[in-house]
């Protein structure tokens, strides 16, 4: 336990000295993946990977490590050293990178890189019947014009927020273009297609 230790986990020595890293434990790591690290280790070899742990304070937080085993003289297994890692804003950007690249920026709904991809998913699965609703916003330019963009984004929002409240938990909506939504519903017939266009 060194100060570094200290900073990143809010853990003074006398929190931890005597207790096993478990004492970190989040929660949310795969059992799987503890198994594999145990494994190695005991097994005298070098563990390198993510773990998502928590603060004193109960706060999550990503750790990069990577844990040797010590050794004694006659080479048995004495303890391990642990080297790691506060990764926590770097998971944050991936995730903020990932979700950016399936996600509409402003509306928080889908984008069209999504849908594309999803419609491929559904012809190669031959998910049929599918029904696919497109539609837009009339007046969006004279909106821009007249009331200046961030009421233009506004009505946008909002009409992304009225088409994902008329349909179903499993049916897709996007944004495709600017003023443009497209809404898949996977294994609908015309006649319940039908019934989502006039909600």
């Amino acid at each position: 336990v060194n100060d570094m230790f200290t900073q990143m986990t809010g853990y003074l020595p006398d929190d931890v000295i005597g207790h096993t890293p478990r004492i970190l434990k989040s929660g949310t790591t795969p059992p799987e993946q503890y198994k594999v690290l145990w494994q190695t280790i005991t097994a005298g070899k070098e563990w390198s990977g993510e773990l998502a742990n928590r603060k004193k304070n109960g706060q999550l937080y990503w750790q990069e490590m990577r844990i040797r085993p010590l050794r004694s003289a006659d080479g048995s297994v004495t303890g391990f050293l642990e080297a790691c890692q506060d990764i926590s804003d770097r998971r944050k950007h991936e995730e903020n990178l990932l979700y950016l690249s399936t996600h509409d920026a402003l509306t928080g709904i889908y984008n069209r890189a999504f849908f594309d991809a999803e419609m491929s998913r559904i012809a190669a699965r031959r998910d049929f019947p599918v029904s696919i609703i497109i539609g837009d916003i009339d007046g969006l330019k004279q909106i821009n014009d007249t009331c200046g963009h961030e009421e233009g984004d506004r009505a946008i929002r909002r009409a992304a927020e009225s088409i994902l409240a008329a349909v179903r938990m499993g049916d897709v909506v996007a944004r495709i273009g600017g003023d443009e939504f497209c809404v898949l519903l996977p294994n609908t017939d015309e006649e319940t297609a039908l019934t989502v266009v006039q909600r």
